[in-house]
C-alpha cells in the first residue's frame, strides 16, 4: 500500500461524521437544581405532587412544568441538593440534603434531555462520586424514547431501604432502559471517577431521562453522599478506528521516507 493511498484513507476517515454525546447538558453541575412547587402550569415535564413523580408530556392543574435541560428535584428529605462548593475540586455538585441520619431510602434527582436522535451508536459514561461510609451506593438510570411514544414517569422518592429498584411509582411507557446500575467507590471519603459502562444507542432517541438516587445503609449525620461531573462520550466505530490507525501509519511511513 503506497503513501498516497494511505493519505487518501486518512482524508476519508476525517470526513466520517462522528456521533456527538448530547445526552447530558450541564454535566459539570455548575448550575443549580430546579425545584418544583405545587402550582398550576403546563410544560414539557410536569410534577404529580401527590407521589413525587415527574412525567413527560403536558402538565395539569396543580403541576408546575419545566422544559428539558435542568436538574430536577422536589425537596424530598434525604435527597440530593445542589451545592456551589460540594463538587469535585470545590466546584458545583450535588450533596446529600439534611444533616441528620436517615433510613436509606433512595431519594433522587432527574435530568431530561432532548437530543432529536443526534447521538447514535456506542457511548460510554463516567461519574465523579464520593461516599463517606461503607455499604453505600448511588443508583443511576438512563432511559430513551422517541417522538410519538409514551415517555417515562419517574418517582423521586423511594420506599425500601437498600433497594435500587424500589421507587414508589415508575412507569417506563415506551422508553428503552439504557443504564440501570449501582455505583460504588473503592475508597471511603474520597472522590473517584467511576465507570458507568458502555451502551449501544443504535439509531438514537429523541428524548432521554437520567435518574440518580441514594441506595445503601442508613447514613450518619452530614454530607455522606456527593456526585459531580456526569460525562458521556461517543465511542468510535471499529471501522473509524481502523481508518484512523491507517492514517497514523501513513504519517509514520511518510517520516521514514
Amino acid at each position: 500500500m503506497n503513501i498516497k493511498l494511505l493519505s487518501s484513507l486518512l482524508i476519508s476517515s476525517a470526513a466520517i461524521p462522528a456521533a456527538h454525546a448530547a445526552l447530558i447538558a450541564n454535566g459539570d453541575l455548575e448550575v443549580a437544581v430546579a425545584e418544583y412547587s405545587d402550582a398550576s402550569g403546563t410544560a414539557t415535564y410536569s410534577l404529580d405532587a401527590s407521589n413525587n413523580v415527574i412525567s413527560s408530556g403536558t402538565g395539569g392543574s396543580g403541576d408546575t412544568g419545566r422544559d428539558a435541560g435542568v436538574w430536577l428535584d422536589t425537596s424530598l428529605s434525604r435527597g440530593f441538593i445542589h451545592s456551589t462548593t460540594g463538587g469535585n475540586g470545590g466546584t458545583g455538585g450535588f450533596i446529600q440534603e439534611g444533616t441528620t441520619a436517615s433510613n436509606g431510602n433512595p431519594r433522587g434527582v432527574l435530568f431530561f434531555a432532548d437530543d432529536s436522535m443526534a447521538t447514535t451508536g456506542l457511548i460510554s459514561a463516567t461519574l465523579d462520586l464520593r461516599l463517606d461510609q461503607a455499604s453505600q451506593f448511588i443508583s443511576l438510570e438512563l432511559y430513551g424514547w422517541n417522538d410519538g411514544q409514551t415517555g417515562v414517569s419517574l418517582s423521586l422518592g423511594g420506599s425500601t431501604s437498600g433497594n435500587a429498584d424500589s421507587w414508589n411509582t415508575t412507569s417506563l411507557g415506551d422508553a428503552t432502559e439504557i443504564f440501570d446500575v449501582e455505583l460504588d467507590t473503592t475508597t471511603v471519603g474520597a472522590w473517584e471517577t467511576v465507570n458507568i459502562g458502555t451502551a449501544d444507542l443504535g439509531t438514537g432517541f429523541d428524548h432521554y431521562a437520567w435518574r440518580l438516587g441514594i441506595v445503601g445503609a442508613a447514613d450518619a449525620a452530614g454530607d455522606s453522599f456527593a456526585f459531580d461531573n456526569l460525562v458521556v462520550t461517543a465511542v468510535p466505530e471499529p471501522s473509524t478506528t481502523a481508518l484512523l490507525g491507517l492514517g497514523g501509519l501513513a504519517l509514520i511511513l511518510r517520516r521514514r521516507k
